[in-house]
């Protein structure tokens, strides 16, 4: 219990010295770039899960978010010219 509490005094010191250095402009610039990453890797998520369920369920027409982006033929056949 001594060595744990010891070492989130050392942690915590060193979080509190290094944050003294960074530029709160540039922490809030890069954390927002991540959020909108972030985001749009969840926006990419729900689509793809919207169309796997409008295609099990036999649901309406969805458009163009339901073509395929690419078609790959099966290894075992050959390429039709």
């Amino acid at each position: 219990m001594v060595v744990g509490t010891l070492a989130a005094l050392v942690l915590s010191h060193a979080i509190y010295v290094v944050s003294k250095r960074i530029s709160v402009h540039k922490f809030f610039y890069f954390t927002s770039v991540l959020l909108v990453l972030l985001a749009a890797g969840l926006l990419g998520y729900g689509v793809h899960e919207a169309i796997e369920y409008n295609t099990d369920t036999g649901g309406p027409d969805l458009g163009w978010f339901d073509d395929k982006a690419y078609d790959l033929p099966d290894c075992g056949q050959p390429i039709a010219p």
